[in-house]
This record gives C-alpha cells, sequence and structure tokens, in this order.
C-alpha cells in the first residue's frame, strides 16, 4: 500500500499540522525571544539542537536533557547552560501547541507515540525506503512502529551516505532496525560511467561517510560498467562566455540526437534556475523547471532546469552543473558557522550537494563556473 506523509497522519490519528520552514522559523525566533536567556546562540544553534539532540534521542524533559549526550554537537554545554538552553525549548513547544503546528521530527516522535500506544496490530507488512540517508532517528522509529514486532523481510533501506545533504545521521540499530549481518554494499554502479565515478568520489576524499549504522563506508567497492569522457570543468571570464559555451554545446548535442529532455541544467538556487530559463529561452531554448512538489513529466518537451536538491533521485543522459561560483558553492547561507563542527558538516553537505548533481548524469558532465570559481573545484 502506497501512502503519503499526510495521510498517514490524519490515518494515524494525528490532526496538527506539519510546520514548514515559513511557519515553524518564526516560532523558533519568537521562543528566543520569549526565553531571554544571555547565551550567544543563535536561533540555527537552538534549532539543531533540538533535532539532533533532544527530539532524535527523545529527551523531552529537562532531567533528561541535562543528561543526554551530545556526540558531534561543536558547541559544548554544562549544565548551567543546559538548563538556560531549555527554556527556549519549552517557549517552543508551548508555541507549537498554541499555534497547532509541528515540526516533522515531533509529528513523526507524536505519531510513533500513537502507534505504540492504540494497541493495533500494523497494516504494513513490508516496508521499502528509498534514500535511506536523509532520514532522521524519529522517522526509523516511526517506521519502525508502522513495521509492528520485527518480523522476516519487514523493512527493507536502501541509502547513500555519500548522497546526505540533511545532516542526519540515524543509526539504524539504535532505532529499533536491526541491520547487523543483513546488510550488503552494491557494487555495481550501472547508471554513471567509471569516468563520472571516479571523479565524484575524489571530490568526497578525506571525508567520513557511515555506512548507516555503525560501520564505516570508504566507497572504495564500486565501480561503473561503462566507459566515457572525463567530466568538461571549465572556467569563463565572465557570465555571458559562460552561458554561450552552454546554449552551444546543448545545441551541439541535440544536433547529435540527443532529445532536450535527456538533458538537464542543474544551479545551486531558485533564482539561478530563473535565471537560466530566462537565458535559454531567449535564445530560443525552450526549457522546463522541475519544481519542488511535481514530478519531472517527460511528455513535456524542453530543456530540464532544476535545483541541485530537486535534482536528486533524477536521471539524464547529460548534465550541465552551472555557476559553481565562488559564494554559490559552498552557499554562505547554508553554512552553520556556530562553531567548527557545524561549519564543517555544512561545507560538507554542499559537496554532496555537487556530488548528488554530478551523479545524475549517464554518459556525461559539465561542471562550469565564472569569474572566481568554487572553492570546491580547485
Amino acid at each position: 500500500m502506497k501512502m503519503n506523509w499526510n495521510q498517514f497522519l490524519r490515518e494515524s490519528g494525528f490532526s496538527a499540522q506539519i510546520g514548514y520552514t515559513d511557519v515553524i522559523d518564526p516560532l523558533w525566533e519568537k521562543a528566543v525571544l520569549l526565553a531571554n536567556t544571555d547565551l550567544p546562540y543563535d536561533v540555527s544553534f537552538y534549532e539543531e539542537e533540538w533535532n539532533r539532540v533532544v527530539i532524535a534521542q527523545e529527551t523531552l524533559t529537562l532531567e533528561k536533557y541535562v543528561k543526554a549526550t551530545r556526540n558531534g554537537r561543536g558547541t559544548r554545554l554544562d549544565r548551567k547552560k543546559r538548563i538556560q538552553v531549555w527554556k527556549v525549548f519549552e517557549c517552543y513547544q508551548n508555541l507549537m501547541k498554541e499555534n497547532r503546528v509541528r515540526d516533522i521530527n515531533t509529528a513523526m516522535y507524536e505519531s510513533t507515540r500513537l502507534l505504540l500506544t492504540t494497541g493495533k496490530s500494523t497494516r504494513y507488512a513490508n516496508i521499502i525506503i528509498d534514500e535511506g540517508q536523509d532520514f532522521s532517528d524519529n522517522a526509523y522509529r516511526l517506521i519502525r512502529a508502522m513495521a509492528g514486532e520485527e518480523h522476516p523481510n519487514d523493512i527493507f533501506v536502501v541509502g547513500d551516505s555519500h548522497q546526505r545533504i540533511y545532516r542526519n545521521h540515524p543509526t539504524l540499530s539504535k532505532c529499533g532496525i536491526n541491520v547487523r549481518g543483513r546488510s550488503s554494499i552494491l557494487k555495481i554502479n550501472y547508471r554513471t560511467t567509471e569516468e563520472i565515478r571516479k571523479h565524484t568520489f575524489a571530490l568526497l576524499n578525506g571525508i567520513s561517510f557511515d555506512d548507516l549504522d555503525d560501520e564505516v563506508d570508504l566507497g572504495d567497492k564500486c565501480q561503473s560498467l561503462t566507459h566515457g569522457e572525463k567530466p568538461v570543468i571549465t572556467n569563463f571570464n565572465n557570465a555571458n562566455d559562460e552561458f554561450e559555451f552552454i546554449a552551444q554545446e546543448i545545441k551541439s548535442l541535440k544536433a547529435n540526437g540527443v532529445e532536450l529532455t535527456d538533458i538537464c541544467v542543474v544551479a545551486r538556487t531558485k533564482k539561478l534556475v530563473e535565471d537560466y530559463i530566462a537565458l535559454f529561452t531567449k535564445v530560443g531554448i525552450r526549457s522546463y523547471a522541475i519544481k519542488r512538489n511535481k514530478a519531472d513529466d517527460r511528455n513535456i518537451d524542453g530543456l530540464r532546469v532544476a535545483t541541485m536538491h530537486r535534482v536528486k533521485g533524477l536521471e539524464f543522459k547529460y548534465v550541465f552543473i552551472v555557476a559553481v561560483n565562488n559564494r554559490i558553492l559552498p552557499l554562505p547561507s547554508a553554512i552553520n558557522k556556530t562553531d567548527a563542527i557545524s561549519e564543517l558538516e555544512s561545507i560538507t553537505s554542499e559537496k554532496c550537494l555537487l556530488y548528488v548533481a554530478m551523479t545524475r548524469a549517464q554518459k556525461g558532465v559539465y561542471i562550469t563556473s565564472y569569474g572566481r570559481k568554487s572553492e570546491f573545484l580547485d
């Protein structure tokens, strides 16, 4: 049975709304103001602390929070500071209740509680999960509750930690999902050429990745079956020269029999996507934006243009990753500078975004920049 998230919540008896960024962010800002602590942390620190420590470990009382482990958190908090931080969390929880909204992890936590307390047998004999590296601890606990008591072939998870772009670091065994002795590393890459695969892994060289549990995935056991050209990486003096090159290459591919629907131009931000679509329209290249909550309808003709986040999970014969410039990748607003660990994690996520974009290509990748190129291309 296939069911979307909101439908599942409704059928589980959860009536409050799911709050997204435009709803949740103002609540965090108000909670920080109401708590009126003298701590020097910004709003993003509290939100991450909530998602990665409090709700992830289900330490929903002050007594539990002051004893919680904070592995992977760079800012040290003694007992006194944790008590002050908890004031913000109390205000935040009260605001969620007052406004009848929940952030996604709180919604999953409460849904799990509902499932575990109803005493009803599960409706799902088997659950298959794709992109498992981006699921949170709360998501996996909810999945465990949905599947019921452990039984043969109850949960099947597919994931690649090299594509982790949301900074979730779940440990399946701690979420009630036992994979010890049951997991396998897929060794054959059927999508990209060996040349693309080697280049993408070189981008992530020196970064440690887990296997979604307690082991390390070095990424050295996989190889591609096909071969092709190495990725084309070119820097231009200005944006006009870059676009002229991209447009000419796309026209050349089309002249050689490649359909526009098999080509995707990928940019870091929505604004860049809009800018490139305007440029393609101006030179007579029909283009189609793959939007956030819509499927890529291949019945609609035209060159595909998408953000790095949106292109995840898709594949094309050729991919152009554009405007890979300094201060665009990594994107300054995406870098959490609360502490050194958070900053490094943010930069790793940005590298993983570039990895995701490159691995959408089956035959060829173009990476272009203009002016000062991204530090990732050095």
